[in-house]
């Protein structure tokens, strides 16, 4: 299973960025990470420099039911976990393929 995390730049808004996935094989939990949006698209740069905090800090993600409570209220999990399709051999190759390139929105 897997799960994407956002960032959401000022949670109150609902406004939110794709920047990773907590992937679990079975084998244990791994973090793929797309590359951050833009200071221009997250509209800050205090902003920009949470968001290269917390980059840093998804390596302390171990479970795809919680996140560390270090990421703080700018991080979330989407709502469900995702289930690999039948037949996935990769998963992290799988979920890597299915993220955004950027989580900028243009």
């Amino acid at each position: 299973m897997y799960r994407l995390i956002y960032f959401s730049p000022e949670p109150w808004t609902g406004e939110r960025f794709c920047i990773a996935a907590a992937v679990d094989d079975g084998n244990g939990v791994q973090v793929v990470r797309v590359v951050p949006p833009c200071s221009a698209c997250i509209g800050s740069g205090p902003s920009a420099e949470l968001l290269r905090l917390i980059m840093r800090d998804l390596e302390h993600v171990r479970s795809i039911g919680n996140l560390p409570v270090s990421l703080g209220p700018h991080v979330s999990y989407e709502a469900e976990s995702r289930r690999f399709p039948d037949g996935v051999l990769d998963c992290v190759a799988f979920v890597r393929g299915q993220l955004p390139k950027r989580g900028c929105i243009n």
